[in-house]
């Protein structure tokens, strides 16, 4: 008698690329074709691109993927988050506030919702009601029974006490998530002293099924954040099993295969307790 056995097997396949650029998107061109050509990325997220509506032209068009903006190209007259997107998914732009740099996207099996979080408010708004405002967003796109993925420029350390990480672990906390990257993710030279802070961060209520990358592009001062998706495949197992009858074991004979059987890896007996009297 051989009984299968289901085992889990992983494997890296789709990912997920969050950038901050650095001071406009055109120069940079030649790095995020590289990257893409590299990676094949589902979903590219690029912050601080600084788009406007004259600049929505084919130069920026890479094959295979489509360009979405945030809606702040219309509402400010500039867009602060672009998205190189593949076919597997669409936009849903009706989760998505006016004002915020935001861009939600579903796909077959997850929401990828890419962020980012500027010092440029609205009329009559503080910068710590601005970020409430995205957070409020944010808990818009949770609402969903799948896997989903929040990254992105927060321009909030999670380490450090103030209203943004304070409302961001206050976030975190009410909807389950966790926050998946490692390590700084800038660093750059201010008079003399080098700032690493970790700005870039991804949150998710599925982090067992998602690893993350920080890679120094040397393109910006914002290193690449990467994210894989770790995919399970089911793989049938045969172990081999002996069946016995106890009924027609002595106490010697018991013992003798006892040891026969504990020599070998591949034979165990699991469970059976037998009376020295029969």
């Amino acid at each position: 008698m051989q009984p299968s056995l289901m085992m889990r097997t992983s494997e890296h396949q789709e990912n997920f690329i969050f950038w901050n650029c650095g001071r406009g998107v055109f120069n940079k061109k030649v790095f995020i074709e590289k990257y893409i050509q590299q990676f094949k990325p589902s979903l590219f997220f690029i912050s601080v691109c600084d788009l406007k509506l004259t600049h929505c032209s084919g130069i920026l068009n890479i094959e295979g993927y489509s360009i979405e903006i945030s809606s702040t190209l219309e509402t400010k007259g500039k867009g602060r988050l672009m998205a190189y997107v593949s076919p597997r998914f669409v936009r849903v732009k009706n989760l998505e506030e006016k004002g915020n740099d935001i861009l939600v996207f579903d796909g077959p099996s997850e929401r990828v919702v890419g962020v980012y979080s500027g010092f440029h408010t609205l009329a009559n708004e503080t910068q710590n009601s601005n970020f409430m405002r995205l957070i409020s967003n944010l808990g818009k796109v949770l609402n969903i029974g799948k896997r989903v993925i929040i990254g992105g420029d927060f321009n909030a350390e999670l380490s450090k006490a103030n209203y943004k990480s304070s409302t961001l672990m206050d976030w975190q906390s009410e909807f389950g998530l966790k926050q998946i990257v490692s390590g700084i993710t800038r660093e750059r030279l201010v008079v003399n002293t080098t700032q690493s802070p970790q700005l870039d961060l991804v949150f998710t209520n599925d982090p067992d099924c998602l690893t993350s990358e920080v890679i120094n592009t040397e393109s910006s001062d914002h290193y690449l954040i990467k994210v894989n998706k770790r995919e399970f495949s089911e793989k049938v197992e045969t172990k081999k099993r002996v069946v016995l009858d106890w009924k027609k074991y002595s106490e010697n004979k018991l013992e003798v295969d006892n040891v026969r059987i504990q020599s070998s890896n591949s034979l165990k007996v699991l469970g059976i307790t037998f009376d020295s009297e029969l």
